[in-house]
């Protein structure tokens, strides 16, 4: 509803130190009002080290946390950790819920994991060439992942209980030279958008598996980005900038509602007659 902003705080404390001497940070879970600022929450994280990821499930009501190779889920209205699921072999590189916030898909270093987020049940787990992020469709049927060798894996989860996990070629977008960073699907499904260490965004055409654009010009990885559109218009957007190995992030601070008085653009439509041009900066104009 954004109403809220959940992050991870790290404090140090003198008294913690590691057998070489640095000190041992620990770790919370922090909730702020939006946009007073005020915060609402602190929820300390016993026995949680170095935190990779952060993600909310839709109804705002829990929070993922990756560590290493482990996933907590945490209640935030009991204040406390509800499940802790095994993320697999190697540290967890990139997790994402389905699109109806059920199931949780996490993918590390040498491993695939797709799971019940309630009961834990694994639907599938399959071995992955150093995979390093992923995104899922709209529609929760398929999921993209990236690899440090510069392709891109299409999984079709519907199919993904009774089909073996060993990808053929046909299962993988090719064109990145370096590890694949960031991915996002646009919301009709039709587009990725990759980003990689190899400085290129690159647009893919799902249905026809290839490479509709490559964005150059960077002139280091491309990583992470910040999408102000409206919450329901980012997708397409979003989609392209994960493509190029960039992390969109969905960050709406634009509304779009009807009118409520009419006067104003009535005058406008009526004056057009008196203009050679009309422009229009955006769908939304």
């Amino acid at each position: 509803d954004g109403k809220r902003l959940v992050a991870v705080s790290a404090t140090t404390h003198l008294g913690s130190i590691h057998p070489g001497g640095d000190a041992v940070p620990s770790y919370s879970l922090v909730v702020f009002e939006i946009p007073s600022g005020r915060k609402i929450l602190h929820l300390p994280m016993d026995g949680t080290y170095r935190v990779n990821h952060l993600l909310l499930t839709h109804d705002g009501r829990k929070v993922l946390v990756t560590c290493g190779g482990l996933a907590f889920l945490w209640d935030l209205a009991s204040q406390s950790k509800e499940k802790t699921f095994i993320g697999g072999k190697g540290e967890v590189r990139d997790i994402a819920l389905s699109p109806d916030g059920l199931s949780l898909f996490v993918v590390n270093q040498f491993s695939l994991i797709y799971r019940d987020l309630s009961s834990g049940e694994r639907y599938f787990s399959g071995s992955a060439e150093q995979a390093r992020c992923l995104a899922l469709s709209p529609d929760g049927h398929w999921a993209f992942v990236g690899h440090a060798n510069g392709k891109i894996q299409s999984i079709d989860l519907s199919a993904a209980k009774v089909q073996s996990m060993v990808p053929t070629e046909r299962q993988y977008l090719l064109g990145h030279t370096r590890d694949v960073s960031a991915l996002a699907a646009s919301p009709d499904g039709r587009l990725l958008i990759s980003g990689s260490y190899d400085h290129t965004l690159r647009i893919w055409d799902l249905h026809g598996g290839r490479c509709l654009h490559e964005l150059t010009g960077h002139s280091d990885a491309v990583m992470k980005i910040l999408i102000t559109r409206p919450r329901s218009q980012p997708g397409a957007l979003a989609a392209q900038l994960r493509s190029l190995g960039l992390e969109p992030v969905d960050f709406p601070v634009i509304e779009i509602r009807p009118l409520a008085d009419l006067t104003i653009l009535d005058q406008a439509l009526r004056s057009l007659s008196h203009y050679a041009w009309v422009i229009f900066t955006s769908a939304n104009a």
